[in-house]
């Protein structure tokens, strides 16, 4: 199986107007850091280009809002609860925040599966161009490292993780003309079984786009699948 990268988004682009995204101010201010960064990292990944498919990738979800909404519980005695920190601690919400603002009803999933989410969304993206009532795909990772975070996984001694978080999106199509590399999924012959305590949704789309930047390929071997991105 195959598809074709024709855009990529970063969360920290700089030359991005984000009251151009956002335009309902009071919207802007209630949007959190990793919602501002998927959002905008979607929007440069799209480039104008409607999608029929929005699928995101993420361990934790919106971090800093769960943690909000617990302290409010407590601080309040779960008493008279603002629904604003709940709503936008889901895992789903960047997802849903981008097909909000776009008016985009079409298929919207997310994965949670960890190190393995960014996979999963890649080939779940795949598979729907596969089928071939789907052409233009927006497929994402995001995440986000708060303190708690980096308390807990530290007394767990996982290796230490730097910066706090971000989004990387990609829009995969069927069409091969003017894309800038392909994606190659087929089963793998060998895997390597490795225990991880906790493990960074964001490397393997860091990676990915690394990889796009130096104009090289980049190959991974998980869940007995291979995939391959090569640079056109």
């Amino acid at each position: 199986m195959k598809a074709y990268i024709h855009g990529v988004g970063r969360a920290d682009a700089s030359d991005v107007d984000f009251k151009s995204i956002v335009r309902d101010a009071l919207m802007r201010r209630r949007m959190s850091r990793i919602v501002r960064q998927g959002v905008t990292a979607g929007w440069v990944a799209q480039e104008g280009h409607p999608v029929d498919a929005i699928l995101t990738a993420t361990g934790m979800g919106c971090l800093t809002d769960s943690e909000k909404f617990l302290r409010n519980v407590i601080d309040t005695d779960e008493q008279l609860l603002s629904p604003t920190s709940f709503i936008q601690s889901t895992f789903n919400t960047i997802g849903a925040t981008i097909a909000l603002l776009q008016g985009n009803h079409a298929y919207n999933m997310t994965y949670t599966h960890g190190g393995d989410s960014f996979l999963s969304a890649v080939l779940d993206g795949v598979m729907l161009l596969e089928e071939g009532q789907h052409h233009e795909i927006l497929v994402g990772a995001v995440e986000e490292f708060t303190p708690t975070l980096k308390t807990l996984l530290g007394r767990m001694r996982v290796g230490e993780i730097e910066g706090d978080g971000g989004a990387y999106f990609f829009r995969l199509s069927s069409v091969e003309e003017g894309a800038l590399a392909v994606v190659e999924i087929s089963e793998a012959k060998t895997e390597e079984y490795l225990t991880r305590r906790y493990e960074n949704p964001l490397l393997m789309a860091a990676q990915v786009v690394d990889a796009l930047d130096e104009k090289r390929s980049w190959v991974a071997c998980r869940n007995h699948l291979r995939v391959e991105v090569k640079c056109l």
